[in-house]
């Protein structure tokens, strides 16, 4: 029996990047904080992971497909209400095998930034109100 070697230089390819062999790469969590003028996310691995990202419109939101299974307090779909001024819910479920897909409804527009940290292995995510955010804009002198 022949075996093709390409895929199984894929995945020593993303064991060698992570430190973990793909399949055992999970988030382990997702938790918010609300602050007064900031909703703070955290996604949570258990190694180093991808992640792309898009916003979508009608009705507002964003979301992170993250390349690890769902393991979530052991649930691969679930929402979490939120209910702050910035965020309705957090969705989190399996899309495809070994992808998570973490949604963020939103009550509206937001500017929001990211970050990817170690040790422990999280993506932060940072949403602002965008009425916030020109408020606290200097003006210009006349």
């Amino acid at each position: 029996m022949r075996t093709s070697v390409v895929p199984v230089l894929a995945v020593l390819a993303a064991c060698a990047v992570s430190g973990k062999p793909a399949a055992d790469l999970q988030v382990t969590a997702v938790r918010f904080w609300t602050l007064s003028d900031v909703t703070r996310i955290a996604i949570e691995t258990n190694g180093d992971f991808n992640f792309k990202r898009d916003r979508l419109t009608n009705p507002d939101r964003l979301f992170f497909d993250i390349d690890a299974r769902p393991n979530v307090g052991g649930i691969r779909f679930s929402t979490r209400q939120v209910n702050d001024k910035l965020l309705k819910q957090i969705r989190i479920a399996e899309t495809m095998p070994g992808r998570t897909r973490v949604v963020l409804d939103l009550n509206g527009p937001v500017d929001y930034t990211f970050s990817k940290l170690e040790n422990p292995d999280r993506l932060m995510i940072e949403l602002r109100s965008t009425a916030a955010q020109k408020k606290s804009e200097p003006k210009p002198a006349l």
